[in-house]
């Protein structure tokens, strides 16, 4: 048996054990940020280079995986074994809601040890509720809305329910062919809804609302077009001083997401094209806006290829979307993008990119005219243009306290990895950071990075697309290639984090030595 002395320093060890955080499966390796600028005079010609065809190969999640992460913070596993987490939301009550579209379901992560880190998953929704590959959600006004990929469904929402009941109601119907994923925000005011609706196809022209973000009613009706010419608005926010629509853009490349108003009387709901380059009728390739039932949906913005991202400043509260833009038609073309969006403005495609000037090969007669010269003059070039192909797939603006002053209202995105390049790029997840006027500065900066060990593959261990800021002010971010869930985290000094593991890999060799001990009764 034990002596005391022994069981002294065993119950010693289990308490630090406790207080040092042992969860870090990873070797964190820090680098100073520097700016990613791109220009619309940084960009080639069409077909400058050929247009390959690479996705990314993913592969187990290495023994001890090196991850970069920005100097003064740590990146550690949260959570693991879900079905491709993508989009992530806080219930009203605290619990943290993934939705899994290749499950066809939603799961409730429950912490129900209060240790920070969630110990059980309870499925939220599924196929039994109408779930149909599910991507945005949101609470507003006692309803729980998700954005399936052939509509926006709401169900009412009992609060403290780990679960809802029913089929619920389906307020908007959106054709569920081309880019499936839907985002939709809740509008400054409460009022409205705003859907990102991507486009059918990579540049062949769509019908409104393809290629749009629309704004609604809540209730879904009296939809309008709010910005177009948007190929995959895939991230919708709004700022949170000027409360100013930003929009992040996947180029030339279904998903649905969905956001409030910021007086939460709106939907607005990002679309993506049905295809990459061919013109899709709206709502396709747009952000539509809808009041909370539905009712009086509009299109708010188009031209927009697949609006995966949106969401409202929390200063401005003006709508920001993220975008997917087209594919084939080099390494460096088209790029994603980030950008404010304003009621009826147009994003180029699929006749233009960036600007009026740059018209799209497919779309362009022998003459060098546009076939919609009416839409290429109204082409507006967006904010911040990411590296081409980077597949960006979600954003959010960060409002938590933990982080340091620089990042307070700046914006995350998530880039998920090319596979229409012939060096992978992106795997990663990049910081955009806001001026004193509440404005993109311009450019982005790497934050979380080192999934992509081998960019030739490319071959990945994490492929990154969901983000969520806790509570306690750290970022949690989905990633569905090995179906994982990470946290990142600020430190005072890197430092003290590597001090931390080492005494957390002391202390568990110090348990282990005692185990033995007693499993042999030495005394």
């Amino acid at each position: 048996m034990f002596s005391k002395l022994q069981y002294s320093i065993l119950i010693y060890c289990t308490i630090i054990i406790c207080i040092f955080d042992y969860r870090t499966d990873a070797t964190n390796v820090t680098f100073i940020p520097t700016p990613i600028r791109i220009t619309v005079a940084d960009l080639p010609a069409p077909f400058t280079t050929q247009s390959a065809n690479k996705d990314g190969n993913i592969i187990p999640v290495p023994s001890d995986p090196q991850i970069s992460v920005s100097v003064g913070f740590t990146v550690k596993l949260f959570i693991d074994d879900l079905i491709t987490p993508r989009f992530l939301l806080y219930t009203p009550t605290g619990d943290i809601l993934v939705s899994e579209p290749s499950a066809n379901r939603i799961s409730c992560l429950v912490d129900s040890n209060n240790d920070g880190y969630p110990d059980e998953r309870i499925t939220f929704a599924d196929a039994s509720n109408k779930i149909s590959r599910p991507y945005g959600m949101a609470f507003i006004k006692g309803y729980f809305y998700v954005a399936n990929s052939n509509g926006i469904r709401r169900y009412p929402w009992i609060r403290a329910s780990r679960q809802i009941s029913g089929e619920g109601e389906q307020i908007m119907d959106i054709d569920p062919s081309g880019h499936w994923t839907r985002v939709i925000t809740m509008s400054p005011t409460a009022d409205k809804i705003y859907i990102g609706i991507g486009s059918a196809t990579n540049n062949d022209a769509d019908p409104l609302p393809r290629a749009s973000v629309q704004l609604a009613n809540l209730d879904g009706s009296n939809r309008t077009t709010f910005a177009f010419g948007l190929r995959n608005p895939i991230g919708l926010a709004f700022h949170p001083v000027s409360n100013e629509l930003y929009v992040a853009c996947q180029e030339r490349d279904g998903l649905r997401v969905i956001t409030m108003s910021p007086t939460a009387d709106k939907i607005y709901i990002g679309i993506g094209s049905a295809t990459n380059n061919d013109a899709d009728p709206l709502p396709r390739a747009s952000v539509q806006v809808a009041n909370l039932d539905g009712s009086n949906r509009t299109t708010f913005a188009f031209g927009l290829r697949n609006p995966i991202g949106l969401a409202f400043h929390p200063v401005s509260n003006e709508l920001y979307v993220a975008c997917q833009e087209r594919d084939g038609l080099g390494d460096n073309l088209v790029p994603d993008f980030f950008t404010r969006i304003r009621q009826d403005e147009f994003y180029g495609w699929p006749y233009a990119y960036m600007s009026p000037n740059l018209t799209d090969p497919k779309h362009t007669l022998s003459n060098g005219s546009s076939v919609r010269p009416d839409l290429v003059a109204r082409t507006r070039t967006p904010d911040v243009l990411i590296q081409a192909h980077s597949a960006v797939l979600d954003m959010l603006f960060y409002t938590g306290n933990q982080f340091p002053s620089s990042y307070k209202n700046g914006a995350f995105a998530a880039f998920h990895g090319s596979w229409n390049r012939e060096v992978g790029t992106g795997y990663k997840i990049v910081f955009i950071p806001f001026n004193n006027d509440n404005r993109p500065m311009g450019h982005y900066e790497d934050f979380v990075d080192g999934f992509l060990t081998n960019p030739r593959g490319p071959d990945t261990f994490a492929t990154p697309v969901g983000l969520l800021v806790l509570k306690d002010g750290s970022l949690i971010f989905t990633e569905d290639g090995n179906n994982r869930i990470y946290q990142v985290q600020y430190q005072q000094s890197t430092s003290n984090s590597h001090c931390q593991h080492f005494v957390s890999v002391v202390f568990l060799i110090i348990w282990q030595l005692f185990s033995f001990l007693f499993k042999h009764e030495i005394n």
